[in-house]
């Protein structure tokens, strides 16, 4: 029959059944001398079939034909790999729409919510004069790391690692053939949340809570310190020089990066509806991530978290039709102020079923009866970020990275 009605018989443009002549897959039956027409038998519309069920499943023109010429080993072992391309793409896509998701939520209680800047990103090894210490003033600390790197340094941003309450790690890049005292390589991450900010460091508090909620919500975890990332800062220069268009003299003038390396194995567990240990079998990278049972958590089995995980609880909160009463514990670090103040929002006045405001009582951390020894044990002993103001003192704060 005539290219044209193969092609209507097919599903397919005739200028299809051409590129595929083109590239080897499939050939005319007959083609007239004269007039170059081209005609094809019944008998190819199987051949055609699985070229574009081939096509269908995302293989290229070149895997295509590889497959079709290929012997049964090497047909599975195309399939094989194929499929772990599209499973690492499938797993890529839901990750996306989880941190769709978590962003829809923020702006759902703040149109110009900062999580609109946060992104994911790779945070690349670095070499490094590091020191580590609790300071008055990391001011001073980095003026100090500043001045032993002076010989070794490049032109990168200089960064502070928050290893817990006032510890702190000053981090100067330096050449990767650097050999001075208190050089180490600084181990980035695969995956990290990342958001840039001008102006005063004490942004940084606020912004960096609302990326780890962000971060919780998007099925991801804290895997390390938070890290600051001094684009733009000021600095004394006493015994060294920066190039000048690091430098700026007033701290409206800042650019700050926030990086909180993360983790996906609560990603896997909570949203691919997977144990624990399924989670670890599959992932053998993440296995040192996992702190409870292989198929549990605080003694309750995975399943129920992951249905929890599942419900609609925003839907469910804004069906509330009565005065209501919102109690939070400061020491609760799974559901955070962020999570209590969306439900003052979703209760009641928008609705018009009355005129008072849903409140909200926070209490603070508070003594705890521990549940192994029955006597009372203090529910303070969790390392709790520092507001940042109160690191170091005097107004150096305003002049440098710390």
């Amino acid at each position: 029959m005539h290219i044209g009605d193969f092609a209507r018989l097919a599903g397919v443009t005739v200028r299809a059944l051409r590129h595929y002549q083109g590239q080897g897959l499939l050939l005319p039956a007959e083609i007239d001398p004269h007039t170059g027409y081209r005609s094809y038998r019944y008998e190819q519309l199987a051949a055609l079939d699985r070229i574009l069920a081939l096509r269908d499943l995302g293989f290229s023109l070149a895997e295509t034909r590889a497959l079709l010429a290929g012997g049964p080993d090497a047909i599975e072992a195309c399939l094989l790999q194929h499929r772990h391309r599209l499973a690492a793409e499938v797993a890529r896509q839901a990750a996306r729409l989880r941190r769709l998701t978590a962003l829809q939520r923020a702006v759902a209680a703040d149109p110009r919510a900062p999580e609109l800047g946060v992104r994911v990103r790779v945070i690349e090894d670095v070499r490094a004069l590091a020191l580590r210490s609790r300071p008055d003033s990391i001011s001073a600390l980095f003026e100090e790391a500043e001045a032993r790197a002076a010989r070794d340094r490049i032109d990168s941003s200089p960064f502070l690692l928050l290893h817990g309450p006032r510890e702190v790690e000053v981090c100067v890049p330096v050449r990767p053939s650097s050999r001075l005292r208190g050089v180490r390589e600084v181990r980035g991450a695969p995956l990290a949340a990342s958001i840039t900010y001008a102006g005063s460091y004490a942004q940084t508090a606020a912004l960096g809570a609302r990326m780890a909620t962000w971060l919780r919500r998007s099925g991801l975890r804290e895997a390390g310190p938070l890290r600051e990332v001094y684009h733009r800062f000021g600095a004394d220069q006493r015994g060294y020089r920066l190039p000048e268009r690091r430098l700026v003299a007033s701290s409206d003038q800042f650019v700050t990066e926030l990086q909180i390396p993360a983790e996906e194995f609560h990603a896997a567990y909570l949203f691919d509806h997977l144990t624990p240990v399924e989670v670890m079998r599959r992932r053998p990278h993440l296995a040192g991530v996992w702190y409870d049972g292989p198929d549990s958590q605080y003694g309750r089995p995975a399943r129920f978290y992951q249905q929890l995980q599942a419900l609609d609880l925003a839907a469910a909160w804004g069906r509330i039709h009565v005065p209501a009463l919102v109690v939070w514990g400061e020491y609760d670090f799974i559901m955070d102020r962020s999570d209590q103040e969306q439900i003052v929002r979703l209760v009641g006045p928008q609705r018009g079923f009355w005129s008072c405001r849903t409140p909200i009582i926070c209490l603070p951390p508070i003594a705890t009866p521990s549940p192994r020894s029955g006597t009372w044990a203090t529910a303070t002993t969790r390392p709790r970020r520092r507001n940042r103001s109160s690191r170091s003192s005097g107004g150096d704060r305003t002049k440098r990275r710390g």
